[in-house]
């Protein structure tokens, strides 16, 4: 295929950033003999290990610097500095895109000459080789895995231990509901050996007590967006700067997941991690965004410590919000009332009995919602356990796969790479972030999050599609936390950003195919069963 563009705004990043290299490098040889700064310190501990069609690099960053990286032939040379992405992070995964010969890497520091007055390099590293293996399909489901695994392990802020919203925002921007999510890819990174279990401790103990000790909370409720250093509530949008009710749920997902997992009897951190985890869980008043006598109106999305409740989004389905209103079903302290559930959250457009493209659906209406919608509650629910109308949830999101992958193969002639790849969702696209979704809101732009976190519904249609993804187009659209987060070939464009709430859900999804290991996990919480014995009777019982 065709060179693709990676830049959001219309320029060739890749290219872009090998020539900046290259200038750098051609000034660091006019000033290699200055000495009025001190030496920049060689990057330690760089390993290259061999992996299916590529070799991942990865090295100890000693001062925050940017980072050229070298392949050559042999340990000698000749060599030639790769394009890079992450400039300034200490990994890169080289996709070589075939099995086979041996490849010797070095990679120096430098400062950028617009930080320092003039362009800085450190000595290379030691030289290291690695030869790209083979296709095999299960260990590539690991190496999916284990690349979202580091976005919220590698890439987590350094002071908090929380999710950052992207890689290109603003790195102090980090994102409740992705948090959420981290602490499941910390779990999988556990029971995959990506990390030791003492590792993760340590991690989520931070992570948790920063939640409880300085991150902003509203009611027990937290806002969309936090700064990882202070702690304080950076705004969401207009009247959006206070508690986020969706975005604290997914949290809480991952908040249970880790009380639950964490269960020694006689490590004291994992003690303190189930204590501080139930304080967060019991702290949240969902109650509190109850407002109103009208059972009707169900939840309300937003509380704004400066505007109230003039956001006054409420919190109807079918969308991805369900597990808010598991939560607060749940909740041993702030409970709501079942009717709520029935009357709030089941709206006139929940449901509609239809088919599409051959399938027969309920959820939502035409082609169906947003795959997002199918993964942000159910990385600990199990949609097994749920049910509506005449199927359960995960019978449901096997329906609405389906339409979505029949869709695909019903334009083929029209959306390039559509057919042999799939899935649509809210993602970034050509033009900008946007709520994507078959028929009128689709303009081609595939999110791999979409196919890969749908896994569990459809096997072997993800596993095609990552196929194809990774072994045809994986040198445009791999990086070092895995897929890129879309791409849109009917325009030659891939984006050169990764979203957390998008990589978040893939490899807990991943699990849950391989094993139902985070399912299992989460439903053990004492708190689910009377919830899931609520919700088995009928909804007549409940609203007396």
């Amino acid at each position: 295929m065709a060179v693709l563009n990676r830049s959001l705004f219309g320029t060739n990043h890749r290219r872009r950033l090998s020539a900046c290299a290259l200038l750098l490098v051609c000034h660091a040889t006019m000033f290699a003999a200055s000495t009025d700064d001190a030496e920049l310190p060689v990057p330690t501990d760089f390993r290259a290990v061999s992996r299916q069609l590529r070799v991942d690099l990865s090295w100890t960053a000693n001062v925050p610097s940017r980072y050229e990286i070298q392949r050559g032939p042999s340990a000698e040379g000749p060599f030639e500095t790769l394009d890079s992405d992450f400039p300034d992070r200490p990994f890169q995964s080289d996709f070589i895109g075939k099995a086979g010969g041996v490849f010797f890497y070095r990679v120096r520091a430098f400062f950028p000459a617009e930080q320092r007055g003039h362009p800085k390099l450190s000595a290379w590293s030691k030289t290291q080789s690695g030869s790209p293996t083979g296709a095999e399909s299960e260990q590539l489901l690991t190496e999916v895995q284990e690349a979202g695994f580091r976005y919220f392990y590698d890439y987590a802020h350094p002071v908090s231990g929380m999710a950052r919203e992207g890689y290109r925002r603003d790195p102090e921007i980090c994102t409740t509901g992705a948090t959420g999510m981290g602490l499941f890819n910390l779990v999988v990174g556990i029971e995959r050996h990506f990390i030791t279990r003492e590792q993760a401790v340590n991690r989520v103990l931070k992570l948790l007590t920063f939640l409880n000790e300085k991150a902003d909370r509203f009611h027990g409720t937290f806002p969309h967006w936090v700064n990882g250093t202070t702690g304080k509530t950076i705004p969401f949008s207009t009247f959006d700067d206070g508690a986020d009710l969706v975005e604290t749920a997914f949290l809480m997902q991952g908040v249970i997941l880790a009380r639950e997992y964490f269960s020694s009897k006689v490590d004291s951190r994992e003690i303190q991690i189930r204590a501080i985890a139930n304080e967060l869980w019991r702290g949240v008043e969902w109650n509190w965004f109850a407002q109103g006598d009208n059972d009707a109106s169900g939840l309300l999305w937003h509380w704004s410590p400066n505007y109230g409740w003039k956001k006054n989004l409420k919190i109807h389905g079918f969308n991805e919000a369900q597990s808010v209103y598991l939560l607060a079903l749940a909740s041993p302290t702030h409970p709501i009332q079942a009717k709520r559930y029935w009357n709030g959250w089941q709206s006139a457009d929940y449901s509609l009995r239809r088919e599409e493209l051959g399938v027969p659906v309920e959820l939502g209406r035409g082609l169906g919602p947003s795959l997002f919608c199918t993964h942000y509650s159910y990385l600990g629910f199990d949609p097994k356990q749920l049910s509506s109308g005449s199927k359960n949830y995960f019978e449901h999101f096997q329906d609405l796969c389906r339409v979505q992958i029949r869709y695909a193969e019903s334009k083929q002639k029209e959306r390039a790479g559509y057919g042999s790849m799939w899935g649509i969702t809210a993602s970034y696209g050509p033009d900008g972030y946007s709520d994507f979704a078959p028929g009128k809101k689709d303009n081609g732009t595939l999110a791999p999050t979409a196919a890969l976190s749908s896994m569990p519904y459809v096997p072997a249609e993800s596993r095609s599609c990552l196929a194809e993804m990774y072994n045809k187009h994986g040198k445009e659209l791999w990086g070092p936390f895995g897929f890129c987060d879309s791409f849109n070939l009917q325009r030659n464009w891939v984006a050169n950003d990764i979203l957390g709430i998008d990589v978040g859900p893939i490899a807990p999804m991943i699990e849950n195919y391989r094993t139902g290991f985070c399912w299992k996990t989460f439903m053990a919480a004492p708190e689910f069963q009377p919830l899931l014995k609520t919700l088995s009777m009928p909804p007549a019982a409940t609203l007396k």
